[in-house]
């Protein structure tokens, strides 16, 4: 056994992934990160957090004299509170990072919060299509749409100006439009 060798506190296990929790400041290892922020806290130092999520809807009726008909409009909030002892610990922990790193702090949760809004959107579509037993879309990644929608818009470009070639084809030639096409699939290659 390596005697600098980092162990879990809570477990005693060599597999060590973070070596300092941002509270106790000892290590942890996988099983025994915390369920809530992973890469800074261990579970025995993150695990006091209640959310508290309430709804509320608001109906608001009207009536137009000129349709002489009833307008609903609805309207709904969200509203989420943190509570519990770890939740003031992470608060205090929020006020005591410099400008810069709070800005740093923030664009690494949002870019998290997004990933797990997509996660979450993602499992909701393959939940429904299991659902109704229609067929799965292929998950696609961000770059690969640009990519797409880019070759979309050059095949448009060049679909137009096919178009229009087979329309000044036609005009020459006194065609209707599916004769022009129809000559031009025939004679392939022989047509300028």
């Amino acid at each position: 056994m390596n005697r600098g060798q980092k162990r879990c506190w809570l477990c005693d296990s060599v597999d060590v992934v973070n070596e300092s929790c941002t509270r106790c400041h000892r290590p942890y290892c996988k099983e025994d990160m915390s369920k809530i922020d992973p890469a800074k806290f261990c579970d025995d130092c993150l695990r006091d957090v209640e959310i508290e999520e309430r709804v509320y809807s608001k109906n608001t009726t009207e009536w137009d004299m000129w349709t002489d008909s009833m307008h609903v409009t609805g309207h709904r909030a969200k509203v989420i509170k943190f509570k519990g002892i770890d939740w003031m610990f992470a608060c205090n922990q929020i006020c005591q990072y410099p400008t810069d790193e709070l800005r740093d702090v923030f664009e690494y949760h949002r870019g998290m919060v997004t990933q797990m809004a997509n996660e979450l959107a993602s499992r909701d579509v393959r939940r429904t299509h299991e659902q109704t037993q229609a067929p799965q879309p292929q998950p696609q990644i961000q770059h690969e749409v640009k990519t797409k929608t880019i070759r979309t818009a050059k095949i448009a470009a060049k679909q137009q100006s096919l178009q229009e070639q087979v329309v000044e084809f036609a005009l020459k030639n006194n065609m209707s439009a599916t004769e022009a096409i129809e000559f031009l699939l025939q004679n392939k290659g022989k047509v300028q």
